[in-house]
């Protein structure tokens, strides 16, 4: 019998992504009824997207199987993080948001949250202090 053989380990199931959605999820400051719509949302999203990606790359090794490790090891991990926050950020816009008429949330104190204010990282691309975090905060505004 010629042919692949799957060996799906732990990491290749997608839960840490799913992991990643829900802090984000339970971490963004709105109602407990937003964050559990969002729990709702994801937890099928990812289960779906899961097979998906498998099927995907089970037509890939049968088409080219010497692009599969590529493709597994590079390729899925930038549209993991892309279908994350594709999820998250239609989550914002479509359940939190459509409920509410204020402007977005602003990305400096929802950053600095988890930063505690030390964050090296937030401090480096200037959203602390250095003038730049009027540049990157941005406010929508919405239909009366």
């Amino acid at each position: 019998m010629d042919g692949i053989i799957y060996r799906i380990i732990h990491e290749c199931t997608g839960i840490f992504a799913l992991l990643v959605f829900l802090g984000l999820v339970s971490a963004y400051p709105t109602s407990a009824y937003h964050k559990v719509q969002g729990m709702l949302l994801g937890l099928p999203a990812f289960y779906l997207y899961s097979c998906l990606r498998l099927v995907i790359l089970g037509i890939i090794a049968h088409i080219e199987p010497s692009l599969v490790e590529l493709f597994y090891l590079y390729m899925m991990v930038l549209i993991n993080l892309g279908f994350l926050l594709f999820v998250w950020i239609y989550w914002l816009e479509k359940v939190v948001r459509r409920d509410s008429f204020e402007p977005m949330a602003n990305p400096h104190e929802f950053f600095r949250a988890f930063s505690a204010h030390r964050s090296p990282v937030l401090c480096a691309v200037g959203i602390r202090g250095h003038g730049l975090s009027k540049h990157l905060i941005t406010y929508r505004k919405y239909p009366a």
